[in-house]
């Protein structure tokens, strides 16, 4: 076994490797077009035995897509349940000949001409009994049942393309523009921030200890996790995932301190059963949509009173996303008066008012999903991997400013 690290070198082992294997099976987060090696791909489809494609924030080529669609061994995966992110390559000519890839490395034209990367290649000296072998096999085939599948026709292939054409366009807006304003500067670091660099400043620009406020993300997930529903959470606990008291030992106002908000805290404190409506339209686990999000806030208003007008008084996006945040620390973040304007600011819109719910997903939550360190792989256990299961709550340790 060897890594490599030279961009040169993976490229022509890739190339290398579909021109004389007969057997080409891979499975990448995405592919593209315009590289050696995949014009060697176009050339060496009849080898193509298994090949799965994610297409997550249409990174995937369409262009790709179109000429490979068709073919019988390859499947691509929509986005509706998490990331798809492996980066594996088998190539086989017998069971005593073969050659595995497994790193950083998607099948792009990025990864093998301008990014950093660093792959692994095993070959059968290195595992002559075939366990390795046989292991990205089993993996493969597990990627290859996988129920994101999409079929795509003529039709789904132009929207995906009008998605991915809409996707460039906010790239190029962001990075290819060569006067950049300052606000475009801000929002492009904080977009393209690499997770070991977001964990940093998590960990230098937090007033709180870091480890503090995973206490707080896991007594919340606890409690969401032993009582399935907000509504059969005891009143302590209700109260402390929406930031009204502090404990001993979790010191829940972090995130977002709800205590000045009058008419949420009449609300929690009658365990009005809205709130727990409104956090049901929120998945514990997977994607969280638009829709979903919509649906949470129609139910959310309904815990408040009208007043003459025939409005809902007392709600507003701090109370409504501080639920949000506790519930699903990895797709929310409380925004508050402490936060609003570091956050808005960084990502170049205005100022996000009370009742602003939709402004929030549009401008806040929807743009930072596609963020290089909201999008990174989960991480092994340990410190990393708690900031990452909360890794949007995190913002407020980076833009809080009381």
């Amino acid at each position: 076994m060897h890594v490599i690290t030279e961009r040169a070198e993976l490229a022509r082992q890739l190339e290398g490797a579909i021109r004389n294997y007969k057997r080409v099976s891979f499975a990448v987060a995405w592919a593209s077009v315009g590289f050696d090696a995949y014009k060697a791909l176009l050339k060496n489809k009849h080898k193509i035995k298994l090949a799965v494609v994610g297409t997550h924030f249409s990174q995937t080529h369409p262009d790709f897509i179109a000429k490979l669609y068709r073919h019988p061994g390859v499947r691509f995966l929509g986005s509706n349940d998490g990331v798809f992110h492996p980066k594996v390559f088998l190539f086989e000519n017998s069971a005593k000949e073969w050659m595995c890839v497994v790193g950083s490395a998607n099948f792009t034209k990025a990864a093998f001409n301008s990014n950093v990367e660093a792959c692994a290649i095993i070959r059968n000296p290195d595992s002559p009994n075939g366990a390795v072998r046989d292991q990205m096999r089993e993996l493969l085939l597990l990627y290859w049942d996988d129920r994101r599948r999409i079929d795509f026709n003529p039709k789904k292939l132009l929207a995906y393309r009008k998605s991915w054409r809409a996707r460039q366009e906010k790239i190029r807006s962001l990075s290819i523009n060569p006067v950049l304003t300052a606000e475009s500067r801000t929002r492009l670091r904080l977009m393209s921030m690499p997770w070991t660099t977001y964990v940093r400043e998590v960990r230098r620009r937090d007033i709180h200890t870091t480890e503090d406020r995973l206490e707080v993300l896991k007594a919340a997930r606890d409690l969401f996790r032993h009582y399935k529903r907000f509504a059969k959470i005891p009143i302590d606990g209700q109260k402390g995932i929406a930031g009204l008291i502090d404990s001993e030992d979790v010191p829940w106002g972090w995130f977002g301190n709800m205590k000045p908000a009058r008419h949420f805290k009449s609300q929690v404190n009658k365990r009005n059963t809205h709130f727990s409506l409104a956090l049901d339209a929120i998945p514990q686990k997977g994607p969280v949509t638009r829709v979903d999000y919509l649906r949470y806030v129609a139910e959310f208003k309904r815990a408040f009173a009208r007043n003459d007008e025939g409005k809902r008084i007392g709600h507003g996006i701090g109370t409504a996303t501080r639920l949000l945040a506790m519930k699903r620390p990895d797709y929310f973040v409380c925004l508050d008066n402490p936060n609003n304007e570091g956050i808005c600011e960084t990502l170049g819109v205005s100022w996000i008012y009370h009742h602003q719910y939709e402004r929030y997903w549009d401008d806040v939550i929807e743009p930072l999903l596609e963020s290089a360190w909201w999008t990174t792989p989960r991480p092994p256990p340990g410190l990393s991997r708690g900031i990452w299961n909360g890794r949007m709550a995190f913002l407020d340790a980076l833009f809080y400013d009381a």
